[in-house]
Formats: structure tokens, sequence, C-alpha cells
């Protein structure tokens, strides 16, 4: 509680750079962490681990109940790789046939 200026009030402006209520009691600059209200404690999200674990599962099933192969063959040979660009990726597309 000591991130925090009347910590038990609604006050909005906590969050405005030019407001007296943006820093500490103490006038120092608040911790990152002190606010994250759907990541931890007793506020935290309780659908935030279904939502996680779900694509996981979806995935698994998806890749247990159905062959995937790609549609043209000259993909099979290259890499994935993350790029920032402003090019249109090429579309890749699957043959999805049952097990």
């Amino acid at each position: 509680m000591e991130q925090w200026q009347e910590p038990e009030k609604f006050i909005p402006e906590r969050f405005d750079f030019e407001s007296k209520y943006y820093l500490t009691p103490g006038g120092k600059k608040r911790d990152p962490g002190s606010y994250m209200p759907f990541l931890t404690g007793k506020r935290s999200c309780f659908g935030k681990t279904f939502a996680e674990i779900a694509p996981r599962v979806v995935c698994g099933m998806v890749l247990d109940a159905f062959d995937l192969k790609l549609e043209d063959p000259k993909y099979e040979t290259i890499v994935p790789f993350y790029s920032v660009s402003l090019l249109t990726p090429p579309s890749v597309n699957f043959v999805v046939s049952n097990r």
C-alpha cells in the first residue's frame, strides 16, 4: 500500500503523469509492477489460466484427430522465421484429412 496515495479511493487521475496522485506518498516514482490487475494477487483473473491452456489443448486435439499436409511441397524445405516487414507473407495452405 506504500505505492499509492489514498489507496482505498477511486482516483483515475493516479495514472495521469501530471497528477499529484501519480507518485507514491513519499513523492517517488511508483514501482511498475504495483498495478497488474489481472496477473497476480487476490484479484487475479480466474480465466487467465484457462485462456493460456485452452489453445494448447485444442491444438493437441486437432493434431491428434487430423493429418495436416502442406498443399504446395515447396514450403516443406523453408525454415520459418520472424521478421518485421511491409511485404505481405505468402499464403501457406494445408490439406486437412481425417486420420
